[in-house]
This record gives structure tokens, C-alpha cells and sequence, in this order.
């Protein structure tokens, strides 16, 4: 009886004397904010998208004639695609091919440097502020010799990771970059990078997983 009570009070209730206007008023002023919030996020994604070409740009120039041939063109990056892409000076075509993994090397740290100085400058929360890379220097050691060109430009890579560092702490940031490497140590010491220290030297026996471990393991 309760619940026949209450379905009838419902259908008892008269409607189609409330005014809309102020809730549609309402309404309206929450899809307009939306709106604007629509249209400042694709602004500020081209804003950004003009920060990192800019960032990647001096990255680049600081690696000077270490790209040889490719040192005056300009970067781009390819936001669907995700890759890092150069184009001559006054063409509108990026290249499709960039010829010596050493090019490529320089690419990709300007890729990952600019990406964590983007990072930094947004204040991103969710990116932990360390970088590890492995071997620099493959591209140039061949029988562990390197050539006194590919020196070069090995020691300019280190010197824009040292310079990278720099810039972070200058801004009172800190940044932690692991570099995983067969090089001489003389590579940086010559050049006197400040930021690059020397955690360990796995050589003439010692190793980051000691052959005596190894035996006990194998002896289980």
C-alpha cells in the first residue's frame, strides 16, 4: 500500500511550471568553459611543440661539425610518428635517411635531453629525473681503436651531456645521467668535464658479476 502511495504522489506532482532558464543558463556557461579550456590546451600543445623544435635546435648546434654534413639542418619532430627528423635549410621535405650511426647518436641524445628539459621546465611529477645510456661510443670503437676524428666527436658527446648537467643544477634542478661505457676515461678527463665522475672500472678482473660468485653458484 506504501509503494502504491508513493507512485501515485509521484504521478500526483504537477510539472511543467519549473524554470529552466536559470539551470540552461548554467549549462551554458559550463560548455563555454570548456570551450576555452579546449581551445588553451591545442594552443598550448603548439606552444610546446615550437619549445621542443627550439630545444632540439640548440642541442644540435652545440654538437657542431660532429654531424658533418647534417650541421646546418634543421630539426624536426614528428609528432605522430614520434621520431626525431632533420630537413635541409629552405626546403619543406625532411630527410628520410641520415646517413653514419654517429649522426643518430647526436639525434638521440638531443632527443632525450630535450625531452627531460621539457620535463623540468613543465614541472612533470611523473618522469624521474635520470637518464642510462649504454655505450657512446659503439659507433667509433672498432677492435678498440678509435681514430682521432671519432675522438672528437666521442668527447663532444660527453661534452654535451656535461654541459646538459650544467644547465639542470644552474636552475636548481637535479639530474642524474648513467653512461654505461667501454671508453678510456681519458676521453673526458682531457676535456675536463666537471660533471662526469668515474664510479667504477670493470677490468683486469673486476667485474660487476665476480667470477668467484659465479663459481660458488655453479658449485650449488
Amino acid at each position: 500500500m506504501w509503494e502504491i502511495k508513493a507512485k501515485i504522489e509521484f504521478y500526483e506532482k504537477e510539472v511543467g511550471n519549473d524554470n529552466f532558464d536559470v539551470q540552461m543558463e548554467d549549462l551554458n556557461s559550463q560548455r563555454d568553459e570548456l570551450l576555452r579550456n579546449l581551445g588553451n590546451k591545442k594552443s598550448n600543445k603548439e606552444s610546446i611543440m615550437l619549445l621542443l623544435n627550439e630545444l632540439i635546435e640548440n642541442y644540435l648546434k652545440s654538437a657542431g661539425d660532429a654531424l658533418w654534413a647534417y650541421s646546418e639542418y634543421k630539426p624536426f619532430f614528428n609528432e605522430k610518428e614520434k621520431k626525431l627528423w632533420l630537413r635541409k635549410p629552405n626546403t619543406a621535405v625532411p630527410e628520410q635517411t641520415i646517413w653514419s650511426s654517429s649522426n643518430y647518436l647526436f639525434l638521440h641524445l638531443a632527443l632525450f635531453l630535450w625531452l627531460h628539459e621539457l620535463f623540468l621546465i613543465q614541472k612533470t611529477m611523473f618522469v624521474p629525473q635520470f637518464i642510462i645510456l649504454d655505450q657512446l661510443s659503439r659507433p667509433y670503437f672498432e677492435n678498440d681503436v678509435i681514430n682521432s676524428d671519432d675522438k672528437k666527436k666521442l668527447t663532444k658527446a660527453f661534452e654535451i651531456i656535461d654541459g646538459f648537467i650544467s644547465k639542470v643544477n644552474s636552475q636548481g634542478n637535479s639530474f642524474q645521467i648513467i653512461v654505461l661505457e667501454h671508453a678510456p676515461k681519458s676521453i673526458w678527463e682531457d676535456a675536463y668535464l666537471k660533471n662526469i665522475k668515474l664510479v667504477e672500472e670493470f677490468k683486469d678482473g673486476n667485474a660487476l658479476i665476480q667470477n668467484l660468485w659465479l663459481k660458488d653458484q655453479w658449485n650449488q
